[in-house]
């Protein structure tokens, strides 16, 4: 179940960095980055998640 957070965390991450790139300077660019940062956080976080703490 983790995982599969961190799955979808991670094709959030993908989405956005196909869509940063048609904005210019500004706020877009701005909040972008920082979805960019905690979506590619979050899903590197879940994948290392250990399965020992995962309620079975």
């Amino acid at each position: 179940m983790i995982k599969g957070f961190g799955i979808f965390s991670f094709f959030v991450f993908l989405i956005l960095c196909f869509q940063i790139g048609e904005f210019g300077p500004g706020f877009a660019v701005w909040f972008l980055s920082l979805l960019l940062v905690s979506s590619g956080v979050t899903a590197y976080a879940l994948f290392l998640f250990p399965e020992s703490m995962e309620e079975h």
